[in-house]
């Protein structure tokens, strides 16, 4: 039966790494920073949406409003 591999630590408290385990690390970490940066840039989409979702309601309303507007004008007695 085999146990663990022991690890090491520096004074600091950081673990000794090997190279092999340096390897993973660095693939573990390019993982976490793909992740990251996938959520950053849906968030800005997210973001973009609701910019572009606001100012075409407010240019439908402007519309309606004008169109009402132009419509009850012709229709109300003066």
């Amino acid at each position: 039966m085999v146990g663990r591999k022991k690890r090491y630590r520096t004074e600091d408290g950081q673990y000794i790494y090997t190279h092999e385990e340096r390897k993973g690390v660095a693939k573990k970490q390019g993982r976490q920073d793909y992740k990251l940066d996938k959520i950053e840039a849906k968030t800005e989409l997210a973001k973009a949406v609701g910019t572009k979702r606001k100012y075409t309601f407010l240019l439908l309303a402007a519309g309606l409003l004008a169109f009402g507007a132009f419509s009850l004008k012709g229709c109300l007695p003066v």
